[in-house]
């Protein structure tokens, strides 16, 4: 890895250096040299000196990485994992955008302007980028929760709040969602390696169950049975939702709650 600076020069900045005249991509050291000399006689620096490491020329962005007396501008590791987090953020518009069919290794590495062989760099294969999207998933889907339960202080109406964040993100990433409990994975190691990422989801429904049972002075079960209860019924109900066996409008606010109600209230004093 090059020690670097790094200097976006758009071809109309380009323009203006060159008095009015678009140059061609090949030109762009000598931009890069001009603009250098232009710095140094308007500020009076005498002895700049810039070492070009490598031009990439994109559309017309022409993105340049100069060696700027030992200056860098991160670590090797930090470059790698903004771009690791780049092909992840990539990954999820082409799943929800495309379904599982969409993403190749071929069609992220072409939707983030880096070569094919970068994209194997980060990710072993197709299987570990879903996976990485099903962890992503759950750790969305984990903030919204913890979000809606710090934002209440009464503990029905936070289980209440807990479960309309579960079913509004099943809605607004549908594909992720399912992605998330296994469909579109091949591989038994793939879902195991899910595993970590959704017991931190599970340990928010157990925390607001836990707190929903001390409530009431007593515990007839274990807080885990009780916490895998509920997560069995919002999850099959998120299932429904998204099969279009129960309608339900992901803008709708207000029946989303009332679903959540009606829900809570059964599942904590059966259907007498």
């Amino acid at each position: 890895a090059w020690p670097a600076t790094s200097v976006i020069c758009r071809a109309k900045m380009s323009a203006a250096i060159t008095g009015g005249e678009v140059p061609a991509a090949g030109d762009a050291l000598a931009i890069i040299h001009t603009t250098a000399a232009a710095v140094s006689n308007t500020f009076g620096i005498t002895g700049l000196l810039l070492d070009v490491d490598i031009v990439n020329i994109a559309s017309n962005v022409y993105t340049v990485n100069m060696a700027n007396q030992g200056k860098a501008t991160g670590s090797p590791t930090a470059r790698g994992e903004a771009t690791r987090e780049r092909l992840l953020r990539a990954a999820v518009e082409l799943v929800e955008q495309g379904g599982f069919e969409a993403l190749t290794m071929r069609a992220l590495a072409r939707r983030c302007g880096v070569s094919h062989n970068a994209a194997y760099r980060h990710f072993a294969d197709r299987e570990a980028i879903l996976v990485a999207v099903g962890e992503q998933g759950f750790r969305e889907l984990t903030r919204r929760m913890r979000e809606a339960l710090a934002a209440e202080s009464d503990t029905e109406q936070a289980a209440i709040a807990v479960g309309c964040a579960y079913i509004r993100f099943a809605l607004d990433h549908p594909v992720p969602y399912r992605l998330m409990f296994g469909d579109g994975l091949h591989q038994v190691s793939s879902r195991k390696a899910l595993l970590g990422a959704g017991l931190a989801s599970f340990q928010t429904v157990l925390d607001v169950l836990a707190d929903l049972l001390d409530t009431d002075g007593a515990r007839s079960r274990p807080p885990g049975e009780v916490a895998v209860a509920a997560w069995s019924l919002i999850h099959g109900f998120a299932s429904l939702v998204l099969s279009g066996l129960i309608p339900l409008d992901r803008d709708d606010t207000a029946a989303i709650e009332q679903h959540m109600r009606r829900l809570h209230e059964v599942f904590l004093h059966g259907a007498g």
